[in-house]
């Protein structure tokens, strides 16, 4: 939502990335995703090709692995030490995201935590 989206677009992608309303270029790209959050043993060079064919860059390729990547581990990370944080902190974190990208520095309203 702080991208601007509705906040259906990602229900909608976990669903059924076929239907999602993303276009089509991207769908090769959500289908790479899914399968290595879900099934990463299950990754083969055909994964990549197929999101090559769509269109999509080995440097873009890297960067999803990569943000999707960091994603898996803050995840088990936090699940794994019992981490809470409540819907504030989860919009500010997602705020920061949305104004800064992925840098380094404070969450906007964080102030000296």
């Amino acid at each position: 939502e702080a991208l601007g989206t509705d906040g259906t677009l990602v229900e909608a992608l976990v669903e059924d990335v076929d239907r999602a309303p993303v276009p089509e270029r991207q769908r090769p790209l959500f289908r790479y995703l899914r399968k290595l959050a879900l099934t990463p043993s299950r990754m083969t060079p055909a994964d990549a090709e197929a999101v090559r064919a769509a269109g999509w860059s080995d440097d873009a390729l890297h960067g999803v692995v990569a943000v999707s990547a960091l994603h898996n581990f803050f995840n088990r990370w936090v699940d794994g030490c019992g981490v809470t944080a409540s819907a504030g902190d989860l919009r500010d974190g997602a705020g920061h995201i949305a104004a800064r990208g992925y840098q380094a520095g404070p969450a906007p309203g964080a102030g000296n935590r």
